[in-house]
């Protein structure tokens, strides 16, 4: 096995502030909060792939990225329906990532492949 090379130490504290203040702003414009947790997430995942960039960890990170648009997309639109869009927040944004966000993050492994 080759030691994955060590992340650029510049980006991630730059990050980290910038989604820390993004996310601080974000409950003041409501409009805005489903971007912003989508861009949150998918930056926090980035840096994964900062350490370790492979095709199919970028294809797992983009498949995130557009389940977590649409998932809150839709938590958005069921927001003047209280159970449904209870329903869909407990559903797809919490029961459905819990086993498929580790498993897709484990099918990138080059060794698990092999």
């Amino acid at each position: 096995m080759r030691p994955e090379k060590p992340a650029r130490a510049p980006l991630a504290p730059v990050l980290a502030a910038g989604l820390a203040l993004a996310l601080l702003a974000a409950p003041f414009v409501p409009a805005l909060f489903p971007a912003v947790v989508t861009v949150a997430s998918v930056a926090a995942c980035a840096l994964a792939f900062a350490r370790r960039p492979s095709r199919p960890l970028l294809l797992a990170l983009v498949g995130l990225a557009a389940w977590l648009a649409i998932a809150l997309a839709g938590a958005w639109l069921l927001r003047e329906r209280p159970l449904g869009g209870l329903a869909w927040v407990l559903v797809v944004l919490y029961m459905v990532p819990l086993p498929v966000i580790p498993w897709l993050y484990w099918m990138t492994f080059r060794e698990r492949r092999e």
